[in-house]
């Protein structure tokens, strides 16, 4: 009984770490689309000449601070459904535990690739303006763009870096005339955001559906 003991209570705490990781994931994103999102739009709508970039930073302040503690719970939790799929399929007393487990180990891995395929470029979009100098007071209306180290320039600003970007086509109004850098950028910024916030809400259904399994395989044991 000894020797089973300290077995017991590692595959006991390996449960709680790994359900209780991918629920705080699950929190934690969802805060990002039904709390923080919506603030930073809001900020990004203002009739503000920076209201965009305004957007970015906070957007950046938000991605820096989940960055920190999300990709070791997504890892930490995958792993730990990893190990307890493994130790179920050893065991023939809950040997009809492991596909669970095994499931939520593949829906918390689910989260990374998905991120970095889809979510990872208009990031790095978002936190590169974030850090960009601000715009000139005197930019004017244009839709030139001319590549800058392998960056595209936002209307108005050749001689500034500035990462914003796609044809300026996109946003072209219907009589013609050309967005103001600022009017291009703020337009660029809303719809990268809206986009990445729909992805997020998504990327939400990996760590829950991982935390009703791995609850479901615990509580069936």
């Amino acid at each position: 009984m000894a020797t089973t003991q300290p077995t017991s209570q590692l595959i006991a705490a390996t449960k709680g770490i790994a359900i209780a990781a991918s629920f705080i994931t699950t929190g934690s994103l969802l805060t990002h689309s039904t709390s923080i999102l919506p603030i930073v739009l809001h900020s990004g709508s203002a009739e503000d000449s920076s209201a965009a970039q305004t957007a970015a930073q906070q957007f950046a302040l938000a991605h820096r601070a989940g960055k920190k503690t999300l990709p070791p719970a997504e890892i930490l939790s995958t792993l730990a459904f990893g190990f307890l799929a493994y130790h179920s399929n050893q065991n023939a007393r809950s040997a009809s535990t492991w596909k669970l487990y095994a499931g939520a180990a593949a829906a918390m891995f689910s989260v990374i690739p998905y991120t970095l395929v889809l979510m990872e470029q208009a990031t790095l979009k978002l936190v590169q303006l974030a850090d960009a100098p601000p715009h000139h007071a005197d930019s004017q209306p244009s839709l030139s763009h001319k590549p800058q180290n392998g960056l595209l320039g936002v209307p108005g600003q050749s001689a500034v870096e500035r990462p914003a970007i796609t044809p300026a086509e996109e946003f072209e109004p219907f009589d013609d005339s050309p967005f103001s850098a600022e009017e291009y950028e703020k337009a660029k910024v809303q719809k990268m955001l809206k986009q990445w916030n729909t992805r997020n809400t998504i990327r939400i259904a990996g760590p829950l559906v991982a935390g009703v399994l791995g609850l479901w395989a615990a509580l069936a044991e």
